[in-house]
Parts: C-alpha cells; structure tokens; sequence
C-alpha cells in the first residue's frame, strides 16, 4: 500500500469519526427535547415547566395594620396572595418582624374574588398575643406547591 493511500484512509476515518460524534450529540439533544414536550402534552396538552424549575419562596411584607379584619381587635392579621394554585400544601416563616407578639401563624389554600374574578392561592393568619402597634409590621416567607407567581398580599376578612 503506497503512502498516499495510507494518508487517504486516515483522513476518510478522521472525518467518519467526527460525523459520527457530531451526529452522537444532535441525536442526543433532539431526544431530551422530544422527552420534554411529549411530558409536557401528556401532563395536559399545554407547557408547563417541569418540576425542577419551581419558583421557590417570595417573602412578602410589610404586614401592617391595614391587614387587620374589621372584627378583629387588632390582634389578627389576615391576608390573601395570589399564586394560582390549587395545592393545599404550604409553608409560612416569619422573616423579620417590629413586634414579638405572633403567637401562631397558618396559610391554607383558598379562592378569593378579585374584580369579579375568582382567584386561586393562599390565604395567611397571623394571631397576635395583643394589638400590633401603630407603625408594626410582619415580613414573611410564603411557598406554596405548584405556585405559578405569586401575587401582591390583599387584606381579607
């Protein structure tokens, strides 16, 4: 076999080598994405991020006595934020405060009507041991599962 052979076939194995790797990766990446929409159409026919992109914890706050129900006596502070989720499952920490009075603090999914429309998400009780004082404020982290934003805090009775 002559060298210019030798040189031909070489150059022939590098390029089938580097064809083969290049299209290792393109198949490689056309089937994550096909993974990704048929999740994404089985799930219910429209996009929806996949569970590992959860928007995390929004810290809400001041909390203030605007949020004080009309019945109460100023020892409860009651609000709603929108998520526009359906999940019961939720968690409530208190990130910074004026006041050492909250004895007990609960979120629960609920539905509230915002401008004649009904909205999904969280509605959160902070029981205070006596009166929240003028200029007093709560600041809190708020999750909850399946949370697709999460709104401004509404004062709700």
């Amino acid at each position: 076999m002559t060298g210019s052979n030798m040189t031909a076939r070489r150059e022939v194995s590098r390029w089938t080598l580097a064809t083969m790797r290049t299209l290792a990766v393109v198949l490689g990446a056309t089937l994550l994405a096909a993974s990704l929409f048929i999740g994404s159409v089985a799930a219910g026919g429209v996009w929806k991020a996949p569970p590992f992109s959860s928007i995390g914890i929004k810290t809400v706050g001041p909390i203030d006595n605007s949020f004080v129900p009309t019945w109460s006596s100023g020892d409860y502070l009651r609000f709603f934020i929108e998520t526009g989720s359906t999940r019961s499952e939720c968690l409530l920490t208190l990130a910074e405060s004026t006041d050492p009075n909250a004895t007990q603090m609960y979120c629960g999914y609920r539905q509230m009507t915002i401008s004649d429309t009904v909205r999904d998400g969280l509605l959160i009780s902070i029981n205070l041991s006596e009166a929240l004082p003028v200029g007093g404020y709560y600041v809190v982290n708020v999750y909850q599962e399946g949370a697709q934003y999460y709104g401004d805090p509404v004062p709700h009775e």
